[in-house]
């Protein structure tokens, strides 16, 4: 085992390893991101906190690039944040980020942020593609995120009435599960993989009892 210093005075909430695995996130309670690295010298793993949250912070999901994290909060906020590290992460521009984020390698910076929600934000997830975001409302709403190169995200959300979603996760680029307090998962569809205007749809429990109701939803659309 190897020590790592978090500098929290409050619990953590989640841990998520970056896609190349040589950063960790932990969410916590103390309305930080502590992004973490290891120091080969000493043996441990040293932490450099995001301050940008007004309240606890549920949860954390990477982008595939290793650069960007996503953040659900109690502050009613999902944020795109700089995670860059210039010591483990290379300024090549291989996802074309730069023509969006333009602070892309500022460390902590705000990148976008998203107030749809109107309640707790207990999940996030980044899809394959990294141009995709998804995060759940305790509010019984699933949001979905596009981002593109000639204008701010669009985001699509969804109102069920099912109780709401505790986790989400693409399983694809153009499918995503999600479950909760409903104790079965739901499946959304989007009508392509990679397009910048994709219709995103409820399909459905994953796990259907004979006879029951299909659920019902409701769609909005809202630049970010």
């Amino acid at each position: 085992p190897s020590l790592v210093l978090l500098r929290v005075n409050r619990a953590a909430t989640m841990c998520r390893w970056s896609p190349e695995g040589n950063k960790f996130a932990v969410a916590s309670s103390a309305k930080i991101v502590a992004i973490c690295h290891y120091e080969e010298k000493h043996k441990w793993w040293p932490s450099k906190p995001t301050k940008k949250h007004k309240s606890t912070v549920l949860s954390v999901a990477w982008c595939p690039n290793n650069k960007f994290i996503v953040t659900g909060s109690t502050d009613y906020r999902c944020r795109i944040i700089s995670a860059f590290d210039p010591e483990r992460d290379s300024e090549d521009d291989e996802h074309g980020f730069g023509a969006v984020f333009k602070n892309q390698h500022v460390f902590g910076e705000i990148l976008a942020e998203f107030s749809v929600s109107k309640a707790w934000v207990h999940d996030v997830a980044w899809s394959p593609s990294a141009f995709r975001l998804a995060f759940t409302g305790q509010g019984s709403t699933i949001h979905f995120v596009q981002i593109t190169s000639d204008g701010p995200p669009e985001v699509t959300t969804i109102r069920h009435n099912a109780l709401p979603f505790l986790s989400v996760e693409f399983l694809s680029n153009k499918c995503v599960v999600a479950s909760g307090f409903d104790a079965a998962p739901y499946i959304f569809v989007a009508s392509d993989s990679y397009g910048a205007e994709p219709e995103w749809e409820l399909k459905g429990k994953v796990d259907k009892k004979k006879g029951a109701k299909s659920p019902r939803s409701k769609v909005d659309k809202k630049k970010g």
